[in-house]
């Protein structure tokens, strides 16, 4: 008899993880917000909870509390950054509670923050577009000169910053751009950092 299995968040990809899982006749409950289109899958229950999607303590509070328990013995996927995250940040207390995937969150992690993914790359001698990082306006000031442009403002945890912007990313034009964008998400308590934008598709 195989233990049930809680797919934390995603889209598409939930739905796909869920008709595998289903084809194996494993109950498949699915933790995500409301409206998600895993939810109208005939291959998984959806889970009535608060959560709305990025805040990973929503998630923590549910999978801590009372209202997970009947699923106390469950396997724990997750099909979206802010869940992945999550698991990865919180595996000790939820191994208690929970069967997890065999992972190595110090990498995940690092996956997940896309300034750490860059790093990694130059450490492991692979090539990138180039990139800066940058805390504050000021910062940027720096190395002004030495700018490309378009370049993207990139959020190093792309889930929070869909939260609040609705989009993965921003691309500016020239300086004023820059600036104006950097203040506006200054307000925002984002981390973010700067990419050369390469034209064209994945071969340039």
């Amino acid at each position: 008899h195989l233990p049930p299995v809680m797919i934390l968040g995603g889209d598409v990809n939930a739905v796909s993880v869920a008709r595998s899982l289903a084809a194996w006749r494993i109950p498949v409950f699915a933790v995500n917000k409301p409206g998600a289109v895993v939810g109208g899958s005939r291959f998984a229950r959806q889970i009535p909870c608060r959560i709305t999607g990025a805040r990973e303590e929503e998630w923590v509070d549910f999978l801590a509390g009372s209202a997970s328990d009947p699923w106390r013995g469950a396997v724990l996927l997750a099909a979206s950054d802010a869940a992945l995250q999550v698991l990865a940040l919180q595996r000790d207390f939820l191994a208690a509670k929970f069967r997890l995937d065999a992972s190595y969150p110090r990498a995940q992690l690092c996956m997940l923050n896309k300034l750490c993914t860059y790093n990694a790359a130059v450490a492991a001698g692979v090539a990138t577009p180039r990139f800066w990082s940058c805390s504050s306006l000021s910062q940027v000031q720096d190395f002004r000169e030495q700018l490309v442009f378009p370049l993207i403002i990139k959020p190093q945890l792309s889930h929070l910053f869909v939260a609040k912007f609705g989009e993965k990313f921003l691309v500016v034009n020239n300086y004023d751009q820059l600036t104006a964008s950097l203040q506006l998400i200054d307000g925002e308590e984002l981390e973010v950092f700067l990419v050369e934008l390469l034209p064209g598709g994945d071969s340039c």
